[in-house]
């Protein structure tokens, strides 16, 4: 069967929209999957807890440790993704440039943001 990706981006000619629709219909396929599979095996109540079994999962101050210790992080990843998507906004706003072209662009800023993550797990 071919994948979401032909479909939207070569059959229907979606170009860029079709990559992200493509990316968003996995990522949602996936979300529905595992819901599916927590509701099949009885899982749905671990989730989902009703009555006086509720109990909070996390207290006020381990949020506020949590959040303290990683937002910094957090911003320095999506700083750091904000370039590889400036990247892509501007490779599709090229006159002339083909599909094709788009195409190749994409997986290499894709290639590029792999290798990247791979060298800040090397320095960390």
């Amino acid at each position: 069967t071919p994948s979401p990706r032909y479909a939207f981006i070569y059959r229907w000619r979606w170009g860029v929209l079709g990559a992200a629709v493509a990316w968003s219909t996995v990522r949602a396929s996936r979300i529905v999957v595992w819901c599916g599979l927590a509701w099949w095996f009885g899982l749905l109540p671990l989730f989902l807890p009703r009555g006086k079994q509720y109990a909070p999962l996390f207290s006020r101050r381990e949020v506020c440790e949590f959040a303290r210790l990683t937002l910094p992080q957090i911003a320095s990843n999506f700083s750091g993704w904000l370039i590889f998507e400036l990247q892509l906004v501007a490779l599709t706003n090229v006159r002339g440039v083909s599909t094709a072209q788009v195409a190749a662009g994409a997986i290499w800023v894709q290639c590029e943001q792999a290798l990247s993550a791979a060298q800040q797990g090397w320095i960390q």
